[in-house]
């Protein structure tokens, strides 16, 4: 997966799978950074994120708060 960097005091970079329609997100803490995925993620969410004037406030009413939509795992 492609990792994209992003403007975003939350969140470093943002990566899609199209094919597996998975989205991967790299959140900023204090220890570094923590990778998590997550899944049914159309490729048109995928664009409107990445194309949101605020990233983090996108992410976390349209992916983070619809878990049952986009259940996630996190990676390492």
């Amino acid at each position: 997966m492609k990792y994209t960097p992003v403007d975003s005091s939350q969140i470093a970079e943002v990566g899609y799978d199209a094919e597996t329609y998975t989205l991967g997100i790299k959140f900023k803490n204090r220890s570094g950074i923590s990778e998590y995925h997550y899944a049914n993620v159309k490729p048109s969410l995928h664009e409107a994120l990445v194309g949101a004037i605020s990233v983090g406030k996108f992410f976390g009413e349209h992916i983070k708060s619809k878990t049952e939509l986009y259940p996630f795992t996190k990676q390492g």
